[in-house]
């Protein structure tokens, strides 16, 4: 059962991406910034207490701050990047979207709750053993990506005040 939401956890960008046809390469950063703002926001007490009194959270609300600020961009840039890869592009994003698959399980899993066992599954174990190298290669090809189509500044036949 733990392998099964493992891999819904990494399958769920990869669908939604390719479905949507949203640049993973902006939710790979979206995810990247959820898991800045989750250590910066989520873990300052004054912060995580404004949160936890206002919305009333209780026992794991940490956790759920957590979660709730690594997603919130990924989730938002996904619904604001729909149809911003073309057919022609998908199997090319599928590799951005790998990384975000990964990305994310790796920064999920841990803050979810233990009676999933998802942390003493063998699968989840040889990810926490490459994620490193896994993470590092996501973020130079994202990155690849994105200096390889930003926008070309040419000259165009058009005049200045045409």
């Amino acid at each position: 059962m733990a392998e099964i939401f493992l891999i819904g956890i990494f399958l769920t960008p990869v669908i939604l991406a390719a479905v949507l046809r949203v640049n993973a390469n902006y939710l790979f950063l979206s995810g990247a910034l959820g898991y800045l703002l989750s250590n910066f926001v989520g873990k300052n007490d004054q912060l995580r207490s404004v949160f936890v009194n206002n919305l009333h959270l209780s026992g794991s609300a940490s956790n759920n701050l957590q979660l709730t600020l690594i997603l919130l961009p990924v989730v938002i840039t996904m619904v604001a990047m729909i149809g911003t890869v073309h057919k022609r592009a998908l199997i090319i994003n599928l590799v951005s979207s790998l990384a975000v698959g990964v990305l994310l399980a790796v920064l999920i899993v841990p803050l979810l709750p233990s009676s999933l066992n998802i942390m003493s599954n063998t699968l989840w174990n040889q990810l926490k053993n490459v994620q490193d190298i896994v993470v590092a290669a996501g973020s130079a090809y994202v990155l690849v990506r994105i200096l390889i189509s930003r926008p070309k500044h040419g000259h165009s036949k058009q005049g200045k005040h045409s």
